[in-house]
C-alpha cells in the first residue's frame, strides 16, 4: 500500500521450455476491499484484465479473457492465473532498476 486504496503491485512471469518466453507489469492499482485490477494499457492489449484477491494466505490472480489476442503484452503462451502464497508479511521495497529511487516512498 502507498495510500489509502493505492498499492504498487509487480509481477513477473516464466513459462517453461522449450520457449522460456515472459511477462513483466508494474504499476499503480486502485485497491479496494481486498481486490485490484490490473488493465493493459490499450497500445499493449484492449482486452487483458488480471484481478487481484488478496487473503491473509496469500493471493488469487486470474486473468480474462484468458487467451487475449495480446496475451497482456506477455510473451507467446504466458499468462497470469494462479494462487501465490504469501511468504512474507514484510511490506515490500520497489527500487527502480537503473536509479535506486525508491517507488511509492515520499522522499523525506
Amino acid at each position: 500500500m502507498i495510500t489509502e486504496g493505492k498499492l504498487i503491485l509487480a509481477m513477473g512471469i516464466l513459462n517453461d521450455a522449450p520457449g522460456y518466453h515472459s511477462g513483466f507489469f508494474m504499476d499503480t492499482l486502485d485497491y479496494d476491499y481486498n481486490s485490484a485490477i490490473y488493465t493493459a494499457p490499450e497500445n499493449i492489449d484492449t482486452e487483458c484484465r488480471i484481478s487481484f484477491k488478496f487473503s491473509d494466505d496469500g493471493v488469487s490472480v486470474v486473468q480474462s479473457p484468458k487467451g487475449s489476442p495480446g496475451g497482456c503484452g506477455f510473451g507467446q503462451g504466458v499468462t497470469a492465473g494462479d494462487f501465490f502464497v504469501r511468504t512474507s508479511s514484510e511490506p515490500p521495497v520497489f527500487q527502480h532498476y537503473l536509479t535506486g529511487e525508491l517507488l511509492g516512498v515520499e522522499n523525506k
